[in-house]
């Protein structure tokens, strides 16, 4: 088995280990990585099927549903919460007016970026609620710092990627592939452990 085989795999399945850690809690977070898991696994299946219809762009929505809702949730003032709400939510019809006037065996590539520039805010406004409401010694046992840093990282580089996919990309396959390979999965496979760790960090606070 190859390096690329390996990393597909992985990141594929990568999501199972926070699934399981996370099952007893069933919170929006683990819904997060149950549908990750699913729609991981249920893209690779329509690929090696050759079924043109691209799962993706549903997934694309759901992630950005359940990762708002986390992140919104951790903000204690609420005129900021309903602002980010509403954000939030012109940005879902946004993306799915452009989505349907599109083409359903396309991803929405470009759309999608913004989407994960989304998250890096929220990322950022989770990492700035922990450095002013400090609870731990070691930050490292924060589920909340864990989990912000861990889309941070995931958002950040698959922003780039989503950004010029179909521009830039498109003209380069090669630099493409290669992008997937070594920068999406590895990223997936990291932000899906640490959510793994995040669980297992919030079940010993239980």
């Amino acid at each position: 088995m190859g390096l690329s085989t390996l990393l597909l795999y992985t990141s594929n399945l990568s999501a199972l280990w926070a699934v399981w850690v996370g099952r007893r809690q069933r919170s929006v977070l683990w819904l997060y990585a149950f549908c990750s898991l699913f729609f991981d696994v249920l893209s690779y299946i329509l690929k090696r099927t050759n079924i043109k219809w691209r799962s993706a762009n549903l997934f694309l929505l759901i992630e950005f549903i359940l990762v708002s809702l986390y992140f919104i949730n951790q903000i204690d003032r609420k005129n900021y919460r309903m602002t980010l709400y509403a954000i939030a939510g012109a940005m879902c019809m946004y993306f799915i007016i452009h989505t349907l006037s599109g083409t359903l065996y396309k991803v929405n590539f470009t759309d999608a970026s913004l989407l994960y520039g989304m998250y890096i805010f929220y990322s950022l406004v989770g990492l700035y609620k922990v450095i002013t409401e400090i609870e731990f010694v070691m930050v490292e046992r924060n589920p909340l710092f864990i989990i912000s840093v861990a889309f941070l990282l995931y958002a950040s580089g698959n922003f780039i990627i989503f950004l010029f996919e179909n521009n830039v990309l498109l003209m380069n396959k090669g630099l493409k592939a290669l992008l997937w390979l070594y920068i999406h999965n590895p990223l997936n496979i990291l932000k899906n452990f640490m959510l793994a760790y995040a669980f297992i960090l919030i079940n010993k606070g239980k």
